[in-house]
């Protein structure tokens, strides 16, 4: 999500404004971008953010 988040900022700068300001008000980031706190969020529920964190290492992989 933080990837797609950086990708489409262009065309979604306002929204992701309106999601940085949720995520810096509720919990207390002090974050600037979207991507950003929503990275954080996710390492604060411990889920993965990569694909390696979940063993994938390879493309092949991805098309099993």
């Amino acid at each position: 999500m933080p990837a797609t988040l950086r990708y489409t900022k262009p065309q979604s700068a306002a929204a992701q404004k309106v999601i940085l300001d949720i995520f810096n008000s509720v919990l207390g980031f002090q974050e600037t971008e979207a991507a950003d706190a929503m990275l954080r969020f996710v390492q604060l529920l411990g889920m993965p953010s990569r694909l390696s964190e979940v063993n994938v290492t390879s493309d092949e992989q991805l098309h099993k």
